[in-house]
């Protein structure tokens, strides 16, 4: 038999078709006779990845199929051995990732950025997995959980953490704390309500909150983006784009969004040696300017890039050369001690 499988987000997900239909087709059959059990195997193949054509297409799918009957009954193979190791991880790493949530694992670090005089100024609420005794970094995770719905339910969580965690900190010090949402959960129909309400449920201040977004989110729909942003601004919240400078159409969005904050990216800092670099930089922050937007420097590690950015006139810069991201209660103490 064969089976074309069409419009599948991920190779991973053909997969989990695979698995499925397997778990069904082995099931006893009803016979005149009483009930049988059949044995199944399922060769796979991707296009374009593996062939452009159906014959090459069925042709490797033969050879994945004889690579599966080696591994007994009921199983799946796969033209290339990667692609098996690739979405068994990631599935795995699925499955670990719904528990992580149920137990609550998901944590926040502080990141906090500094103005010229490199006083604090703000921070940014980070993502870490906490598997264990071990400390996850989201680039290890974030990828997979933004294929899933669960980005949405752990971005809700950790939002409700931040506002707990704001009203603490002002006990010291007001500092506006900023998220990062993900275009799922941009895309949610009630974003503005949920977020206004939780805001006025804890009793924070809507000035303390900002939103960052990466500057992808717009290629899905500019206008409702847009939109949200102006929506959010008339509410007294925010906007900061992330990662600026590594998209395509940055320029022509900048002048439409009406954002309070750009950051450059990081790339852009550790090459600011190369006068090229050191130009578009320039020009970021110029443009910036003249929009009525504040930069934030992403990356910051040396205090030549520091004395840099200042020369440029970057109004704040972010990095390990002042703090790294830290736990609540470091950070916390951070604020107490005036930083």
């Amino acid at each position: 038999f064969g089976i074309l499988l069409k419009d599948l987000k991920t190779q991973e997900d053909t997969f989990v078709v695979c698995i499925k239909l397997l778990n069904e087709l082995s099931k006893p059959y009803e016979t005149q006779q009483g009930k049988i059990s059949l044995s199944f195997n399922i060769g796979l193949s991707f296009f374009p990845d593996d062939a452009k054509t159906a014959k090459d297409l069925i042709n490797k799918a033969q050879i994945a199929l004889a690579d599966a009957k080696t591994k007994g009954e009921n199983q799946v193979g796969f033209f290339r051995k990667q692609i098996e190791q690739e979405s068994s991880r990631k599935l795995k790493l699925k499955a670990e990732l719904e528990l992580a949530l149920l137990n609550n694992e998901f944590i926040i670090y502080y990141q906090p950025y500094v103005d010229k005089n490199k006083k604090i100024s703000g921070a940014e609420s980070l993502l870490r997995w906490k598997k264990g005794a071990n400390i996850i970094s989201p680039g290890e995770f974030l990828p997979i959980l933004e294929e899933t719905s669960l980005i949405v339910d752990v971005e809700n969580n950790l939002f409700e953490q931040v506002l707990k965690d704001i009203k603490e900190f002002n006990i010291v010090r007001y500092i506006p704390i900023s998220i990062n949402l993900s275009l799922q959960s941009l895309m949610l129909k009630h974003i503005k309500d949920l977020i206004i309400t939780n805001l006025k449920y804890h009793n924070v201040d809507e000035t303390l909150l900002k939103i960052e977004i990466l500057e992808r989110a717009f290629l899905n729909d500019f206008n409702y983006i847009k939109r949200l942003i102006d929506e959010f601004r008339q509410n007294g919240i925010y906007f900061a784009l992330d990662d600026f400078g590594t998209g395509y159409s940055s320029l022509s969005y900048l002048t439409r969004l009406n954002v309070e904050f750009l950051k450059i990216d990081i790339s852009f800092i550790k090459d600011l040696q190369n006068d090229k670099t050191k130009n578009i930089v320039k020009s970021i922050i110029y443009l910036a300017k003249s929009l009525n937007i504040k930069t934030i420097a992403e990356g910051v590690e040396e205090l030549l890039q520091f004395d840099t950015l200042k020369s440029m006139d970057c109004d704040y810069f972010q990095g390990y050369l002042f703090y790294k991201p830290m736990p609540k209660d470091k950070f916390f103490e951070l604020l107490k001690n005036g930083g």
